[in-house]
């Protein structure tokens, strides 16, 4: 389910779309250094873990949105036809979709290799601050 699908009071739930992945990265990054430094560097996943599964849950609760609905209300339709559901392709369909698109299938093609730097160095760059600038895990954390 997508989260740009998902109204309330007609209103789109943008602001969470938005704000959910800075807000966590930073809280996360300072709360996972403090918790590290203060009792062990297994504690922040332990801490981490149950509004994790929580949250899990309640998203698991939501209700698929009918596909297709807001561009049918967009173009004019009333309430009835918008609320028609529409076939999802298959997924044999979706990835000949997908394959035709040049710029993905270079996406696809380079995505091993950025995998690889980014998860690499997000890995390794705790060592290196540690070794290089003497920093903790609540200085790297902040």
């Amino acid at each position: 389910m997508l989260i740009g699908t998902l109204q309330i009071n007609d209103q789109p739930c943008s602001l969470f779309h938005r704000a959910g992945n800075s807000v966590g990265i930073i809280l996360g990054a300072i709360l996972a250094g403090t918790l590290g430094y203060a009792f062990s560097w297994r504690v922040p996943f332990l801490v981490f873990a149950a509004p994790t599964f929580i949250l899990a849950f309640l998203a698991f609760r939501l209700q698929e949105p009918i596909r297709g609905r807001h561009e049918r209300e967009a173009a004019g339709a009333d309430k009835d036809a918008a609320e028609l559901a529409e076939e999802p392709p298959s997924m044999t369909e979706a990835w000949r979709l997908c394959w035709k698109v040049d710029t993905l299938r270079r996406l696809f093609a380079a995505l091993p290799f950025v995998a690889v730097a980014v998860v690499g160095f997000g890995t390794l760059a705790a060592l290196f601050y540690e070794d290089a600038f003497n920093l903790d895990e609540r200085a790297q954390g902040l």
